[in-house]
């Protein structure tokens, strides 16, 4: 009777020998860790990195209006860019002055 065991890597982080089941890549793909360290270090990113979207606030922005289709969007102040509708590109935009409160109170 044969035993056909099961190979055993090395984890790059820890050095612990572990099954392949056991193995991820890493984020950069080039090195196998075992799934401990993997986890440890997702959880440590997760803590570290910030949304792109979380630097801009909401006093960065200025909010438009599109009157030909009516849809709203939001940009930099101070943006260089060409105010445009992202929509459907007219330039006919004007300043949205209504609050999600003010169309409610209007209803």
């Amino acid at each position: 009777m044969v035993h056909s065991e099961t190979p055993l890597y090395q984890c790059a982080q820890c050095k612990k020998e572990v099954s392949s089941e056991l193995l991820k890549y890493s984020r950069d793909g080039k090195r196998l860790i075992c799934l401990d360290c993997h986890t440890k270090i997702e959880k440590a990113m997760a803590l570290t990195s910030q949304p792109a979207w979380s630097s801009h606030t909401r006093e960065d922005r200025i909010k438009w209006a599109c009157s030909c289709c009516g849809y709203h969007f939001t940009m930099k102040k101070g943006t260089s860019v060409a105010l445009r509708c992202p929509y459907c590109g007219s330039r006919q935009i004007e300043r949205d002055s209504h609050s999600a409160q003010d169309i409610l109170d209007s209803v």
